[in-house]
């Protein structure tokens, strides 16, 4: 059972042995099991991440959990299992280009560098702005031709001698030139008898030393100068090497006054942590009630080269709503250090004004917004069917574009965020 596994010792029994019955209260759990999971895999500890992704999988199944579950049996080396993971990932989420990029990691621990350049050439498709694909893609199809190198050389050595070995290689040179060693004949019984009999008189001193000698060696112990035994490898030191070491002998470490607690104040925690032990501090709450209003605020207004051309003068492109905000966030202490954690996704309902009253609107989602995204967000465009042709090209340039437009402003308001939380 997951809730009595060894490794665990009760610490998390509160949520594996929970069995909620709505789906208020199932989203509730799995949402506490992925914070605590995802700081514990920050920390490494991998086998216990993946207790707690079993259990919250359990609940209620979806793709971010199999991707994230995925990344964890990756760091265990388990290579078929996180294959797995992200191929069920793949098939609750085909639009979820985080599991391709687990797909291709498995494919590549398991050396198929050729399924792993699919996967992530899958992933490009999804999000083109992606670097991080387009380098996977890249060394994955350089290993590929390699292996395929490799392939062909084997292939090639092996044709040139078929079914012929070393020995038959051998055996058709013919006869060597080489003299061979002719063996001496035995002695006869009287000469090896009047041998034996030589030694035992002649060497016999000498045999008696030679035994003693060994017994010397063998026998596990020394005596000392004083007379004492003591084992073979003991190391007696002598008055000059004592003095060269000088005194080794334990000393108390006293705690230098004025240190205080080191609180909430210091980077070490909360006040009773002053050892600087893992702490955890769940912001949840504050981080989507945060970016709700960051993400609400998000306007572009179109360059003024674009008015006359189906705009109005001082039309804007901006986010009416924010739905499927899901994710968690939390202030970790770790050895003494602050880390700051959060791993959410969310959809942007935008909309822009075209002349005559018409509207271009869609949405925008994404899917993974983490610390580690280093401002290359995956995103998901859909455009709403009502939309005008004409203004395709005004979405390929503001809301589509990763670096300017709609997408630029989000990112100004993600990084706000960021600042907003590592103030705490």
């Amino acid at each position: 059972m997951i809730e009595n596994h060894p490794i665990l010792g009760g610490r998390h029994s509160d949520v594996l042995t929970a069995e909620p019955e709505t789906d208020e209260k199932k989203a509730a759990l799995v949402e506490e099991i992925k914070n605590r999971a995802r700081s514990i895999f920050a920390s490494g500890n991998f086998p216990e991440a993946e207790i707690l992704y079993d259990k919250a999988i359990k609940v209620k199944p979806d793709a971010v959990l199999y991707a994230n579950r995925a990344a964890v049996r990756l760091g265990l080396n388990l290579a078929d299992s996180a294959l797995a993971d992200a191929t069920k990932a793949i098939e609750l989420d085909a639009e979820y280009s985080k599991a391709y990029y687990r797909k291709g990691q498995a494919h590549n621990v398991r050396k198929e560098f050729e399924a792993a350049f699919q996967a992530f050439e899958r992933g490009i498709e999804l999000d083109p702005s992606n670097k991080t694909f387009r380098e996977c893609a890249s060394a994955a199809k350089e290993a590929a031709a390699k292996a395929r190198a490799v392939q062909s050389l084997s292939a090639d050595e092996s044709s040139q001698k078929p079914g012929q070995s070393i020995s038959d290689s051998t055996k058709s040179k013919g006869p060597s030139n080489s003299m061979s060693p002719v063996s001496a004949p035995p002695p006869s019984k009287k000469a090896a008898s009047k041998s034996a009999g030589e030694r035992m008189v002649d060497g016999d001193e000498d045999q008696k030393d030679e035994r003693n000698s060994r017994s010397e060696n063998m026998r596990g112990y020394k005596v000392l100068e004083d007379g004492r035994k003591t084992t073979y490898f003991n190391n007696v030191l002598s008055e000059d090497a004592k003095r060269l070491i000088g005194d080794i002998a334990p000393k108390k470490i006293e705690a230098p006054v004025g240190t205080g607690n080191r609180g909430t104040e210091g980077t070490t925690g909360s006040a009773w942590n002053y050892a600087g032990t893992f702490e955890e501090r769940n912001m949840t709450d504050w981080a989507k009630g945060r970016l709700q209003e960051l993400l609400g605020e998000c306007r572009f207004p179109i360059p003024a080269r674009h008015f006359g051309a189906g705009l109005e003068e001082g039309a804007v492109i901006e986010v009416k709503k924010v739905t499927g905000l899901e994710g968690d966030a939390a202030v970790t202490f770790v050895r003494g250090k602050k880390k700051y954690l959060y791993d959410f996704l969310f959809t942007l309902e935008w909309e822009a004004g075209l002349a005559g009253g018409a509207k271009a609107k869609g949405t925008l989602r994404y899917p993974d917004v983490t610390p580690d995204n280093d401002d290359e967000y995956d995103t998901l465009l859909e455009v709403d069917q009502l939309t005008p042709p004409e203004a395709r090209s005004l979405i390929d340039e503001f809301v589509k574009s990763s670096r300017t437009g709609l997408q630029g402003v989000v990112r100004e308001k993600l990084r706000l965020f960021m600042a907003d939380f590592q103030a705490f």
